[in-house]
């Protein structure tokens, strides 16, 4: 049996309560469910029992203090053809350190480098191949001045993610704390 898994941060409940009311007025998103609502550390892919163990046993080996992070800003990507919406996260050292982390304890296990920039964020809906460029710069304008208090992150998860006939389910496979 294999499992399709990605390390991510949980959004607590005051801040995912900040981001629900920017999904409407957007004709052609599919918002995503609350309890989707994640920071992604790193995607991982399909793995087996065995290799799904020896990540879990590389991954209990970082360490890192807890740190706060906040939202500030929201956009979309695609750019000419948007296909995504979402809430940025501002720019903090520990998590690009942790990312990087997660990052290195995956490619010891021998997973492909990941070759995107690390931009992490908080979606908040997926479009569809309608969706034209000026409605989404029409959503963001509506919500320019978004930002989020600070938040706590003092764990982070191994999700695995499981498809369905509408979005996906997340299920917290392990849990690092951060200490």
């Amino acid at each position: 049996m294999t499992l399709r898994l990605f390390l991510g941060i949980d959004i607590p409940d005051e801040i995912a309560d900040t981001l629900l009311p920017m999904q409407c007025g957007l004709d052609g998103a599919r918002f995503s469910p609350r309890d989707n609502f994640h920071i992604t550390l790193r995607f991982i892919g399909d793995l087996a029992a065995k290799e799904a163990t020896e990540l879990d046993v590389m991954i209990e080996k970082i360490k890192l203090k807890p740190f706060e992070l906040s939202l500030n800003y929201v956009g979309f990507f695609g750019k000419d053809k948007p296909h995504s919406i979402h809430a940025l996260v501002e720019n903090n050292e520990e998590l690009n350190i942790l990312a990087g982390r997660c990052e290195a304890s995956c490619r010891k296990l021998g997973h492909e480098p990941e070759t995107r920039k690390y931009t992490p964020h908080v979606t908040i809906g997926y479009l569809g191949a309608y969706v034209n460029l000026r409605d989404v710069l029409e959503w963001q304008a509506r919500h320019t001045t978004y930002k989020s208090t600070p938040f706590l992150v003092d764990r982070f998860f191994l999700y695995s993610s499981h498809m369905g006939n509408g979005p996906s389910f997340y299920r917290v496979e392990a849990e690092y704390p951060l200490v």
